[in-house]
């Protein structure tokens, strides 16, 4: 029992065990939030487009159904519709007018024609007269009475072959074939279209009517094509070539060749009709007639094609007022000065 008191007073006896306090917590502060400023952004530069520069001179857009005219050596070019031509101004570059010419067709030797009436093989107001038949001849061939007398082939297609010598052959009637040979020939073809070839020698070479070829062969030649459509070759040697009347196709061949173009009244009144020389080269002349001189003369650059060829060549055109003269193949004007033309 003791012992329990003991105990009782002790545990009065022991300091009261104090309340705790109680720890007010102290609530952690609501960060106030910082503003971060969106960045500015950063402005985008857009180039000022540079501006595409006008032309001085622009270039007209095309008119549809326009027109082509050609202008004078300044070039000038129009264009326009029907309801008005707008005209573009002047350029340097020159426009060429096509010009397609056909060569002449050449006939084929046929029958005889009407008969002339005349003696055949025989010797006639001092000429030699062959027949009114297709006569195929060597001259050296025929009787001596016929030596160094002209000859007559009458009215067949003739195939005559001349001498060494200067033979003076005519072709009258017919479609003939005459080579002079060597010798300074004289050769003629008469009527219809005939093949005349002077040969060796400086020959003196008419065509007469018809569409001929007429070649002079070597030496120095004088060719006329007569009437009609003819061609003329000079070949070798330094050659004169008149085309006379009706359109012409002048070659001189090598030499120096004259071509000469016919004026007054046989003259072209348009480019398909003129005169062509073919092959004009340095040392050749061009012959002028009829109170023709350099003076009266203007150029006109053409775009030239015979027979259909692939390419076009350019050339130039020889006028008087408005007609033509002729046509110089692959010859620019400005090499047609006035030392290139002589008065015949």
């Amino acid at each position: 029992m003791e012992e329990l008191l003991l105990v009782l007073r002790q545990l009065n006896s022991a300091p009261p065990t104090p309340t705790p306090t109680p720890v007010t917590m102290t609530p952690t502060p609501t960060p106030t939030p910082v503003m971060i400023p969106t960045p500015t952004p950063v402005p985008i530069l857009i180039p000022t487009p540079v501006p595409t520069p006008t032309p001085a001179n622009p270039t007209p857009s095309p008119t549809p159904m326009g027109n082509l005219t050609t202008g004078t050596s300044t070039g000038n070019l129009t264009t326009g519709t029907s309801t008005g031509n707008l005209t573009t101004g002047t350029s340097t570059q020159s426009i060429f007018t096509p010009v397609l010419i056909v060569t002449p067709a050449i006939s084929t030797p046929g029958p005889p024609g009407n008969p002339t009436g005349q003696p055949a093989n025989t010797v006639s107001n001092g000429f030699y007269n062959l027949s009114d038949d297709n006569d195929n001849i060597l001259l050296f061939s025929l009787p001596p009475v016929a030596a160094g007398k002209p000859i007559f082939a009458l009215s067949g297609s003739d195939n005559i072959t001349g001498t060494s010598g200067a033979d003076t052959i005519n072709g009258m009637q017919g479609a003939d074939r005459i080579d002079g040979g060597a010798g300074n020939d004289s050769l003629s073809g008469g009527k219809e279209s005939d093949s005349l070839d002077g040969g060796a020698g400086d020959d003196g070479i008419f065509g007469g009517n018809d569409n001929d070829i007429l070649t002079g062969g070597e030496g120095n030649d004088t060719i006329r094509g007569g009437k009609d459509k003819d061609s003329l070759i000079g070949g070798n040697g330094d050659d004169l070539l008149y085309g006379d009347r009706n359109q012409d196709f002048l070659t001189g061949g090598s030499g120096n060749d004259t071509f000469v173009l016919a004026g007054g009244l046989v003259v072209a009144t348009s480019l398909t009709d003129a005169d062509v020389i073919i092959d004009f080269t340095a040392g050749d002349k061009i012959g002028l007639t009829d109170g023709n001189t350099f003076a009266s003369l203007t150029f006109e650059d053409v775009s030239l094609n015979v027979n259909a060829r692939l390419a076009d060549i350019n050339s130039t055109a020889i006028k008087v007022g408005s007609s033509y003269l002729g046509i110089v193949q692959g010859v620019a004007k400005d090499a047609l000065t006035a030392n290139v033309f002589v008065l015949i």
